[in-house]
């Protein structure tokens, strides 16, 4: 067997490899990649990863404009809009009427005397 042979046997084993280990991947990949956004959805975005220390990992107060993909387009309060990637969202959590500033009502017990 030539060196040559050898050599091109070694190559397409290797391509065959590539090619297997991206379909695997891309399958795997669209399986686990969380959450769908929807248009209007209220998103968290990550913070600079160069944050200092003891500050919010997510910056909150955006919704989503437009999802094309991996690519969504974000706007915040003041309808400034940046384009970012699906990997840097997540979704807010659900806002009830505490976040309003309300406080509960608390609940007025009558003593019989």
């Amino acid at each position: 067997m030539c060196v040559y042979c050898v050599i091109k046997t070694a190559r397409e084993l290797a391509r065959k490899n590539i090619i297997d280990s991206r379909r695997y991947n891309k399958r795997r990949l669209s399986r686990t990649s969380g959450p769908t956004f929807k248009v209007g959805d209220r998103v968290l975005l990550k913070a600079n990863p160069q944050r200092l220390p003891f500050t919010a990992h997510y910056d909150p107060g955006y919704r989503i404009k437009a999802v094309n993909g991996p690519a969504i387009v974000i706007e915040n309060a003041r309808k400034k809009q940046r384009l970012v990637n699906r990997i840097n969202l997540k979704l807010a959590p659900a806002m009830g009427k505490l976040s309003r500033g309300k406080r509960p009502r608390r609940k007025v017990v009558k003593h019989k005397n």
